[in-house]
C-alpha cells in the first residue's frame, strides 16, 4: 500500500496545488537547493533564515499567492559578465620627453592621476575589428518566496512537458528524430516509461531534490549527434554531395520569451497531454490555476536598477521582460516555448531550403543553440550555404511567435552562425569524447597513479581550451602551412574549462588524502632525497590553483575558476595579485563616463561579490586534510577581511547592493563586527546578523524577526549558554504569548 495520499500521487494544473503546504515544501527545497549549487547569485543568509520555521512561512506565502492582488517581490538586479577576452596590455613608457610642443596634447589629469593607468592595465582585449565588446547579463535575482512559487508551477506541468519534448537519452540521432526527440538543454530528471502509446511517458519526481539532468550528460549526447547522423548518412552519399553542420544562435533568447503566450503554450501542452495519455477528468487543469500562474509569472524589475540598462542592455533597450535569468523554473518553461517550434523544424527535415538543393537531414537545439545537418552540393561555399539555412530558420521562428501569439519574436544571432563540412568535422579535436573518458576515469575504481595520469589529462585539457580562445590563432599568409594545425573543437572553451577545472581539484584533493606526505618518492622528482611527495604536492597544488586563476584573468565571466583555484590553494600571495586588479577597478578615479569603462567597473564589482560568498561559505571551509600544508587559510581570511571592510566603509555608496551584502556576510562569518555599529544601506538583514552576533537586546517587536537572525548565527559561532541567555532575556521583554510561544516553538525545531 502507498504511504502517499492519493491527491499527491500525480499532480495536475489545479490552483489548490499551488496553496497547498506538502507542495510548496517540496518546491521550496528543489529551488532551495538549485539556487545554492547553480545559481550564479544566491543571498544565502535569505536561503538560511527561509530554514526557520519553514511550514508558517509557507503557509505565508500560500495565503498570499491566494489572494488576487497577489504580486512578485520585485526583481533585483544583478549585472554578470559574458564570456570576453581580457589582457594586461604593455604598461605606458614613463620616460617619454614632452616639449612644449607636445604638453597641450597631454591628458593633465590621467598624469595627475596614477590610478588611471592601474585601471589600462587589465582590461578588455580587442576583437579582430579593433572593438573593447564586454557584454552583460541581466541576471535576475529573485526572493525565494518567487522562486518557491515559480516551481510549484513546474511541479504541476513537468509530466506533461517532458513527455512532450521526449525522452533526451536516446543516443542514435537518427532514432531520436524519428521519436521527436530534439531538445537536450535544461530537461528535468524524469523516469520514462516506454510501453505508453503514442509516444513514452515522462514521470518527474517531485517529491526529492533533484530537478534538472546533470549538464554534461545532456550536453554530450547534444554534441555526439550530428557526428552519428554524419556517420550514419555518409556513406549514402555520391561524390558529387557534401554533409555540413550548421550551428545556429537564438539572441537573448530568456529575455526574448513573452510571458502571456507562454502561458498559453502550457495550457496547449497540458491539453494535448490529456487527450494523448487519456488521463482522467479529474486530472485536468482548472482555472484557477492559471490565473494564479499569470499572477506568480508578473515579474517587474525594482525601480532602482532601471538606471543600468544602458550598460546591460544592448541597443538602448529596457531591462528584458522575458524569462528572468535565475529563476530555477527559466530552463523548463523555456522549453515548453520551443516545443511547437521543435515540431516546426521537424517538419523541414528532409525537405529543400528554399529549392536550392540544400536538404536538412537532422536538427536538435541545446536551449538556444541550434545543429542542423545540412545536404548540399560538394562545390557549394559553405558562408552561401549557412546564410540559406539561417534565412529558412529565421522564418519558421517568425511564423513560431506568429502562431503563439508573440508579440516579440525572437530573432536568430547573425554572428554566431556557422558552417562545417563534414570533412572539417571528421578533423575536428573531439573534445567532447576526451571529456567523456576523463569523467569515466575518475568514475570508477583508481588508485595514486590513475589519479596522476587523469591530473595529467585534464591539465592538459584546460591549456588546450586557453589556445581554442586565442582569437588571433588563424594566421592570415598566402601560404597553407601557416593554418596547418589550427585549434578547433567540438566543445566551446569555457565549457572545457569548468570541466577540468572542477575535476583536476577534485583529482589532487583525493592524491592528497591516499598519499603519505611525509614519504620520499623515487622519482626524478626527489633531488638527492631532499624533496618529499608532500612538498611535490604542496607545489602541484599551487601551480594548477595559479593556471586557474590565469584562466580566470584573460576572461572573467569564469568566476567558478577563480574561485576553484583558490579554494584548491588558499593563501595570500595569490589573492593579493587578484584582489589588486579587482581594486585597480573598484577604486580607480578614471573617468567612469564611457559605456566599457563602467562595464568593466561591473564586472569587477560581480566577481568581487562571488569571491566574498566563496569565501563565507566554499573557501577554506573543508576539512584541514583537504588542503596542502603550505596554504595559509588564516591569512587568506584577514586578507579578505580587508578588502571587505573596504568595500563598506570607502567605497560606500558606489558599492552595489549585492557586493555589500556579500561583504557583510563575509565579516560575520569570520567574526569580524567592526562594521555592525551602523546600518549599511540595502543590507539591513546582514546587519541584523551582525548584530545577532552581538547578542544585542531587541524590542519587544522585533524579537520574532530577530530570532531567525540569531539561529543562523548560532550555525555560524556556536554558544548555547549566550544564546540561552539571550533567549530568556527576549521572552521576558515580549508581552505577547503567541509571539512567545512561536519563538519557543522555532527554536525547539531548529
Amino acid at each position: 500500500m502507498s504511504i502517499l495520499r492519493a491527491k499527491y500521487e500525480q499532480l495536475a494544473p489545479h490552483g489548490a496545488y499551488l496553496t497547498d503546504v506538502v507542495v510548496l515544501a517540496q518546491a521550496w527545497k528543489k529551488a532551495h537547493t538549485a539556487i545554492r549549487r547553480h545559481n550564479w547569485y544566491a543571498d544565502v543568509l535569505e536561503l538560511d533564515c527561509s530554514t526557520i520555521d519553514l511550514e508558517r512561512q509557507l503557509a505565508q506565502w500560500a495565503k498570499a499567492v491566494s489572494s488576487t492582488t497577489f504580486a512578485p517581490i520585485p526583481m533585483m538586479l544583478v549585472p554578470a559578465p559574458k564570456n570576453a577576452r581580457w589582457d594586461f596590455p604593455p604598461c605606458r613608457p614613463t620616460n617619454t620627453p614632452v616639449d612644449l610642443n607636445t604638453l597641450w596634447d597631454v591628458d593633465l589629469s590621467s598624469v595627475l592621476d596614477a590610478d588611471a593607468d592601474d585601471f589600462e592595465a587589465w582590461t578588455i582585449a580587442e576583437d579582430v575589428s579593433g572593438q573593447r565588446v564586454q557584454k552583460i547579463r541581466p541576471l535576475a535575482h529573485l526572493s525565494i518566496r518567487d522562486q518557491t512559487l515559480a516551481t510549484a508551477v513546474m511541479l504541476c506541468l513537468a509530466d506533461a512537458v517532458e513527455s512532450a519534448q521526449g525522452d533526451p537519452s536516446e543516443r542514435n540521432g537518427l532514432k531520436a528524430q524519428m521519436q521527436g526527440i530534439f531538445s537536450y538543454g535544461n530537461r528535468l530528471h524524469c523516469r520514462w516509461d516506454q510501453t505508453t502509446r503514442p509516444r513514452p511517458r515522462a514521470f518527474f519526481g517531485w517529491g526529492n531534490s533533484r530537478t534538472y539532468s546533470q549538464y554534461f550528460q545532456d550536453y554530450r549526447v547534444f554534441l555526439a549527434r550530428p557526428r552519428g547522423v554524419f556517420a550514419e548518412l555518409a556513406g549514402r552519399l555520391n561524390g558529387t554531395r557534401e554533409l555540413f553542420v550548421i550551428s545556429l544562435d537564438i539572441k537573448s533568447f530568456f529575455d526574448g520569451i513573452e510571458r502571456q503566450a507562454l502561458v498559453a503554450q502550457l495550457k496547449a501542452l497540458y491539453s494535448k497531454f490529456v487527450e494523448d495519455f487519456g488521463l482522467h477528468e479529474a486530472l485536468r487543469a482548472d482555472d484557477d490555476f492559471w490565473s494564479t500562474t499569470e499572477r506568480i509569472f508578473n515579474w517587474e524589475w525594482r525601480p532602482d536598477d532601471r538606471h543600468l540598462a544602458p550598460d546591460v542592455m544592448d541597443e538602448d533597450k529596457p531591462l528584458p521582460m522575458g524569462l528572468p535569468q535565475g529563476l530555477i523554473a527559466s530552463g523548463f518553461l523555456a522549453n515548453a516555448y520551443m516545443v511547437e517550434f521543435d515540431r516546426r523544424m521537424s517538419s523541414a527535415i528532409d525537405g529543400d531550403v528554399a529549392q536550392g538543393g540544400i536538404v536538412v537531414r537532422d536538427y536538435c537545439r541545446y536551449v538556444d543553440d541550434i545543429r542542423l545537418v545540412v545536404e548540399a552540393r560538394r562545390e557549394e561555399n559553405a558562408t552561401d550555404i549557412a546564410a540559406e539555412v539561417q534565412s529558412t530558420v529565421a522564418e519558421v521562428l517568425q511564423a513560431h511567435c506568429n502562431a503563439i501569439g508573440a508579440t516579440i519574436p525572437l530573432v536568430l544571432n547573425e554572428d554566431k552562425t556557422t558552417a562545417k563540412p563534414y570533412s572539417s568535422i571528421s578533423k575536428e579535436n573531439n573534445v567532447s569524447a576526451l571529456m567523456e573518458l576523463h569523467q569515466q576515469g575518475i568514475s570508477g575504481t583508481f588508485d595514486t597513479d590513475s589519479l596522476i595520469q587523469a591530473t595529467g589529462g585534464l591539465d592538459g585539457l584546460l591549456w588546450l581550451s586557453e589556445q581554442l580562445e586565442d582569437q588571433h590563432s588563424h594566421k592570415s599568409s598566402p601560404l597553407e602551412l601557416a593554418n596547418i594545425a589550427v585549434a578547433n573543437t567540438d566543445v566551446r572553451e569555457d565549457t572545457v574549462k569548468r570541466f577540468a577545472a572542477t575535476r583536476i581539484a577534485w583529482a589532487l584533493r583525493m592524491r592528497l588524502a591516499m598519499t603519505d606526505t611525509e614519504d620520499t618518492p623515487v622519482t626524478d622528482l626527489a633531488i638527492n632525497g631532499s624533496v618529499s611527495t608532500g612538498a611535490a604536492l604542496n607545489h602541484e597544488f599551487e601551480a594548477t590553483a595559479r593556471k586557474l586563476i590565469k584562466c580566470w584573468a584573460n576572461n572573467p565571466a569564469l568566476a567558478l575558476l577563480l574561485r576553484v583555484g583558490l579554494d584548491l590553494f588558499p593563501h595570500p600571495r595569490l589573492l593579493g595579485p587578484v584582489l589588486e586588479a579587482l581594486e585597480s577597478k573598484l577604486y580607480s578615479r578614471a573617468k567612469e563616463d564611457g559605456r566599457t569603462t563602467r562595464q568593466e567597473v561591473l564586472v569587477a564589482e560581480y566577481v568581487s561579490a562571488d569571491l566574498l560568498r566563496a569565501g563565507a561559505t566554499e573557501t577554506g571551509h573543508r576539512e584541514d586534510a583537504a588542503y596542502p600544508d603550505s596554504a595559509d587559510i588564516s591569512r587568506y581570511r584577514q586578507q579578505l577581511a580587508a578588502f571587505a571592510r573596504r568595500v563598506l566603509l570607502e567605497r560606500g555608496d558606489r558599492s552595489p547592493w549585492y557586493l555589500k551584502q556579500q561583504a557583510m556576510l563575509y565579516l560575520a562569518v569570520v567574526g569580524d563586527h567592526s562594521v555592525a555599529t551602523t546600518q549599511v544601506e540595502g543590507s539591513k538583514n546582514y546587519w541584523m546578523l551582525h548584530q545577532a552576533l552581538l547578542y544585542s537586546p531587541c524590542k519587544e517587536n522585533d524579537f520574532e524577526t530577530a530570532l531567525p537572525f540569531m539561529l543562523v548565527g548560532q550555525q555560524l559561532v556556536p554558544a548555547p549558554e549566550r544564546f540561552a541567555a539571550w533567549l530568556i532575556e527576549s521572552l521576558r521583554a515580549t508581552k505577547s504569548p503567541d509571539i512567545a510561544e512561536r519563538c519557543v516553538l522555532a527554536v525547539a525545531t531548529n
